[in-house]
């Protein structure tokens, strides 16, 4: 299930950054671009750092684990200005109609203000009584004749035709004010969420940048980087505490195993057992390679004392089988795992028994 769920993160973040370039590419232009080259280059490059910390995190390299981060962190901000960037020119062109008929609305409100508060008509009444009053104090001196009279009654009729004129062009400049408003409704908000959030709407574009960034591009490298780092290798195999040790075996006894077994388990001719207890005639009788398959070191142990007691013989202490073991690990090539405090042996298992015929 484990390599299972590795191999769905792998594929899964490769495909997230393949998407994430795909849609960047395709928002600058298209793939005959200049840019484009480096997005490529940059989504490559996030993949295989990805996996390279994965990697390095197995075999304990903090350090070049911690250079790749920084490396992959400068790209990653390099993804999120340009996800950023994507982000606001298309924001941008989505507000524009709705900015142009915000802009359009509020000049007709100014218009329709603008008539309303007018003092056009005050100004043509005010001239008007400044002539009536005029004309009537001249019209009643003596020597104010016939024609002085109608010189003022023309004045008076030209100041009461000019207020006339005013409020009809007053009145029409409002109809033709309130006419334009309603042609502008007052549109929705070019920038709802940033209005209900109470931010200003670049920084609500910073915000889903930042987030978009981390949660593909970010997201995508930590799949990878679980994906290629596997339970962190041993450096050497540790005896457990299983209880007393019984009596180590003799030198020459450990210096008779080490030839005798090849670079396969399944190469491997069977034996006869020479010597009861031998560490090496247990492995051959009772280990095969099990592909996909795991065996901690304390079963191994177990069951090697489970078949040295079945012999009636005593089996190696547990310092003599982990040095053995260590040194098999080796000569075979066989990869050694930590896992919840116990060491495993990778690729190998237990052969099933044979039940004797009665």
């Amino acid at each position: 299930m484990h390599s299972i769920t590795r191999t769905l993160a792998f594929l899964v973040g490769t495909g997230i950054l393949a998407a994430v370039a795909h849609v960047t590419i395709l928002s600058t232009g298209d793939y005959a671009q200049p840019m484009a080259a480096m997005v490529i280059a940059l989504a490559c490059g996030v993949a295989i750092g990805a996996v390279a910390i994965g990697q390095a995190l197995s075999h304990g390299r903090r350090t070049l684990a911690g250079l790749l981060v920084l490396a992959l962190l400068a790209g990653e901000g390099f993804g999120l200005l340009r996800t950023a960037d994507m982000l606001v020119t298309a924001s941008e062109a989505r507000q524009a109609p709705v900015r142009d008929a915000i802009a359009r609305r509020t000049a007709a409100e100014a218009r329709l203000a603008a008539a309303e508060a007018s003092d056009a008509v005050r100004r043509a009444e005010l001239a008007k009584a400044e002539i009536d009053a005029k004309a009537m104090a001249t019209s009643a001196e003596k020597t104010c004749g016939s024609n002085c009279r109608r010189v003022l009654d023309a004045q008076v009729s030209a100041a009461a035709l000019a207020v006339g004129a005013a409020r009809t062009g007053a009145e029409a400049e409002i109809a033709a004010a309130r006419a334009e408003l309603g042609r502008n409704p007052m549109p929705a908000s070019a920038n709802p969420l940033a209005d209900r959030l109470g931010l200003p709407a670049w920084a609500l574009d910073l915000i889903l940048a930042g987030l978009g960034s981390i949660g593909c591009n970010g997201l995508a490298a930590c799949l990878l980087a679980f994906a290629a780092h596997g339970p962190r290798l041993g450096p050497a195999i540790k005896a457990p505490n299983l209880g007393p040790a019984t009596a180590p075996m003799e030198p020459h006894n450990m210096a008779a195993q080490q030839p005798r077994l090849g670079r396969s388990v399944l190469d491997l001719p069977a034996v006869e057992v020479i010597e009861p207890g031998d560490i090496d005639a247990f492995m051959l009788e009772r280990v095969q390679v099990t592909r996909g398959g795991r065996i901690s070191w304390a079963r191994l142990f177990t069951e090697y004392v489970a078949w040295c007691r079945a012999s009636d013989v005593e089996p190696a202490s547990v310092s003599v089988f982990g040095q053995r073991m260590d040194a098999l690990r080796h000569e075979l090539g066989r990869d050694v795992r930590e896992d919840r405090g116990q060491v495993y042996f990778i690729g190998l298992g237990l052969k099933r028994l044979q039940l004797a015929a009665t």
